[in-house]
């Protein structure tokens, strides 16, 4: 990791403000990481506005204000936006990416949570790489 990822870093392991400042810190992030990435905020499905997606990752990612995190109540959130993008997005055109499997998350910057969306059963299950709430922090 380099200094200025390092610095991203600490930054969002720190962060306590407004959720608008977490999903713009973790773009940087996770720009930082590959400037290929397709990250976008506040996408709008057809279930709701996701906070942030990548096609390319096949990820959507729920985020909360540090401390706001419902696992149960977001988990439901976050499937509903899942539902939203994959029916129209899961296809030859937007399987060009390295995942397989669609993926949601839940994070507050700290702790999250990861799934992998069962798209014939439109259901999530926890993640084999990473469970749901885990802290990066304190792993």
């Amino acid at each position: 990791m380099n200094q200025e990822q390092e610095n991203l870093y600490q930054e969002l392991i720190q962060l306590d403000s407004a959720e608008r400042n977490l999903e713009t810190l973790l773009k940087m992030i996770f720009r930082q990481l590959n400037s290929e990435d397709d990250w976008t905020q506040n996408f709008s499905t057809s279930e709701g506005l996701c906070d942030m997606i990548s096609f390319s990752n096949k990820v959507v990612i729920e985020t909360k204000k540090r401390g706001q995190m419902n696992i149960e109540e977001n988990k439901t959130q976050l499937l509903k936006y899942l539902d939203g993008v994959v029916p129209n997005f899961n296809n030859e055109l937007w399987n060009q990416g390295q995942s397989i499997v669609w993926k949601g998350m839940i994070t507050d910057g700290q702790l999250w949570a990861c799934y992998d969306y069962d798209s014939n059963h439109r259901k999530l299950r926890e993640s084999e790489k990473m469970g749901g709430g885990k802290s990066l922090s304190n792993p």
